[in-house]
């Protein structure tokens, strides 16, 4: 991984092949650093939400917090 947008964009075409995406929310705060929101609503009615603070060094990616609910 190169850069956030790179990681974004990966992001990004994974939830577009979902049918039941409510909300997606990329803030990109420079090249390796930027934060994620995704709220996915399914077909039973359940709902997970998707909050990543993220930092790229080189290629490597880390989290600098991160909540699955």
């Amino acid at each position: 991984m190169k850069n956030i947008v790179e990681y974004f964009r990966e992001v990004q075409r994974t939830i577009e092949n979902l049918s039941e995406v409510e909300g997606y929310d990329e803030q990109v705060l420079s090249e390796s650093r930027g934060d994620l929101r995704i709220r996915l609503r399914f077909r039973d009615y359940s709902l997970l939400e998707i909050s990543e603070a993220i930092h790229i060094l080189g290629n490597t990616l880390s989290w600098l917090s991160y909540r699955y609910h």
